[in-house]
């Protein structure tokens, strides 16, 4: 990014007055909230086709793709389930809303309002939408920072952190929301920094003092193009992560010692998948299977023999996923 395309980014960042605005020079802007895309594909396959499916609803001032924040947003690997697309236009969130339950090349998209969207906004308002969309495309390091006081003031914590991370190269942009809810700043903030070594840099300062506060920083890459290997890998895993099921199993002979009990559990079920784990209790054992089809194998040994004795085999969950798998009862259907 060129130094005047830099210069011509913060000079959007500033908050005029609307007073003087006249009414031709306002504008109307919808924002929808959007689902139903594939978590794993490429965040520009996705925003090239909302943008070509919500086309007849206005200008697409900017479609806003994060990744999947989770518990943890640092370790995050896929996008979010929900999107945010402000259109520009007449009617544009009426228009937008009719085409939720349609077709977009394979998927169907649901589609809500957000507020406190639709608003009359002024050109400069405008214009930092549109920028901030460019920001998302740009290749530079977006960085995520954490560690600040949620009552601070926007604009102080802004002027802070461009001065704090100067160092690391031009702070192109910085994406700080507001809770609508609680009207208090969001807990994490993004910025857009561009220079050599950028991303290094700004990483290497967290856990430094910013006047007062410790600031905490982690990169947070816009997930690169995969290729159709890479993208059907990640399904894979996906689906086999999603596969893992608890099996509730009794009857068999407690009075073993638990390596014993576990042995032979896992040797009992390793037709059914692969066995993640097996966990032994006073009166029953909890096997975790997975891989395809696993639970409905796993149940299907309901009723076989296990060293003499017959195994009652049931579908289990687990009251506390936070800690070792444990079922408060065993089902009794």
């Amino acid at each position: 990014m060129d130094e005047s395309a830099i210069n011509g980014i913060q000079s959007l960042e500033l908050n005029g007055s609307d007073a003087a605005i006249p009414e031709s020079r306002r504008f109307r802007c919808a924002r929808i909230c959007v689902e139903g895309y594939d978590t794993l594909l490429p965040r520009d396959d996705v925003d090239t086709a909302l943008r070509k499916h919500f086309a007849s609803c206005g200008e697409i001032a900017h479609v806003s793709i994060r990744r999947n924040a989770g518990s943890d947003l640092s370790k995050s690997t896929y996008l979010n389930r929900y999107a945010m697309i402000y259109i520009v236009g007449e009617d544009a969130e009426e228009k937008a809303l009719a085409l939720s339950g349609s077709d977009v090349g394979g998927w169907t998209v649901l589609v809500d309002s957000a507020s406190p969207y639709p608003k009359d906004m002024s050109d400069d308002e405008l214009a930092v939408i549109r920028a901030e969309d460019r920001y998302e495309g740009m290749c530079g390091a977006r960085i995520v920072v954490r560690g600040y006081d949620d009552l601070l003031d926007a604009d102080e914590l802004m002027s802070t952190l461009r001065k704090h991370f100067a160092s690391c190269g031009e702070v192109a942009h910085i994406t700080l929301e507001t809770d609508e809810f609680t009207a208090t700043l969001c807990r994490y903030c993004y910025m857009y920094i561009v220079g050599d070594g950028a991303e290094d840099k700004a990483v290497a300062l967290s856990g430094t003092d910013v006047g007062g506060w410790t600031v905490v920083t982690w990169s947070d890459p816009i997930p690169k193009v995969l290729t159709a290997d890479e993208l059907a890998a990640q399904r894979a895993k996906e689906r086999y992560e999603a596969s893992r099921s608890l099996i509730g199993v009794r009857g068999h002979d407690t009075s073993l010692p638990e390596d014993d009990i576990k042995r032979a559990m896992t040797d009992h079920f390793a037709l059914c998948g692969d066995i993640s784990d097996v966990y032994v209790f006073e009166s029953y054992a909890v096997v975790i299977v997975m891989g395809e089809g696993a639970k409905e194998k796993a149940l299907a040994l309901n009723g076989s023999e296990l060293g003499g004795r017959t195994l009652v085999v049931k579908s289990a969950y687990n009251p506390n996923p936070d800690k070792r798998p444990r079922i408060s009862s065993f089902p009794s259907s």
